[in-house]
């Protein structure tokens, strides 16, 4: 995304501020929908563990790979979860 980001013309985002756009502004209506046209194609239905999850559900209709893949996250984020309060601290009393 940053690179799609650092494409956007320097003329475009310079157009923007002369019109009066603010920083909010110029990423809501100019950087997020030219990300949005940059990122078609690009990333496929199964980029991440979430989104093979959503299209073994709903496109494949295979619900049991779904949900053994949606448990396999929960357990990780758990465990993930678990090394980071340990090694924080987080419930050691001062």
């Amino acid at each position: 995304m940053y690179g799609a980001l650092d494409n956007i013309s320097p003329d475009l985002l310079e157009a923007a501020r002369i019109d009066g756009a603010g920083g909010w502004q110029t990423a809501w209506r100019i950087q997020i929908p030219l990300l949005s046209q940059a990122s078609v194609g690009v990333a496929g239905h199964d980029y991440s563990l979430n989104q093979l999850s959503y299209d073994f559900a709903f496109q494949n209709d295979n619900v049991n790979t779904a949900a053994a893949i949606s448990v396999e996250l929960l357990v990780a984020g758990l465990v993930v979860a678990g090394v980071f309060v340990t090694r924080s601290g987080f419930f050691d009393a001062d």
